[in-house]
């Protein structure tokens, strides 16, 4: 995964870049939904994350179901993100850490799962680079995120692979994207 990274930021090229005008048009497509929902954030910080954003390795939590086969429908997923060099090497524990914040879901914790139990529980909650407690990490830090899923921004238009390459910007927005098809290494796409 780290040498998929690697290409993946390379693709985007150094920071500051340009926001290209095919990805303006497609967040004018966002679903209506996003004006009242708080995702509309990130339509709103899309141009921020691709211009200064870097790409991290992001495992999937839990999406709508509807993500995972052919549609036009744009959705809601919820993803564990990190930078952290040494889970983008393992990724194998970075997906078990994304099926332990899975299992929180429907659950109650009188300790620091407790939070983040009631964000998986609760699916329209909208937690933005929610750090999770070591409990979760293993000590890694690592971030719960809600996502739009903008089907154009996925190389086959549905979700296929537990792992995607997202943009973030931390210093400048919470808000988190997947990274958009065209810049994503052939090896990756065929996952």
């Amino acid at each position: 995964m780290k040498n998929l990274l690697e290409a993946a930021n390379a693709n985007l090229a150094s920071a500051p870049r340009p926001f290209p005008k095919d990805l303006q048009k497609s967040l004018k497509k966002a679903p209506a939904w996003t004006k009242h929902d708080e995702l509309g954030a990130v339509v709103r910080d899309f141009p921020t994350l691709y211009e200064s954003g870097r790409v991290v390795l992001a495992a999937r939590v839990m999406a709508n179901v509807a993500l995972f086969a052919p549609g036009d429908d744009d959705s809601a997923m919820l993803c564990a993100w990190s930078e952290d060099e040494q889970l983008a090497q393992n990724p194998r524990r970075f997906l078990e850490i994304a099926h332990d914040v899975f299992d929180l879901k429907d659950k109650e914790f009188e300790d620091a799962r407790g939070p983040i139990a009631k964000l998986v529980t609760d699916e329209l909650s909208r937690p933005f680079a929610v750090p999770l407690p070591d409990e979760l990490s293993g000590g890694a830090p690592v971030f719960l995120s809600a996502l739009l899923v903008f089907r154009a921004h996925l190389p086959c238009g549905f979700l296929s692979s537990s792992f995607l390459p997202l943009l973030v910007c931390p210093e400048k927005t919470k808000s988190a994207a997947i990274l958009p098809a065209s810049l994503w290494p052939d090896a990756w796409k065929d996952r």
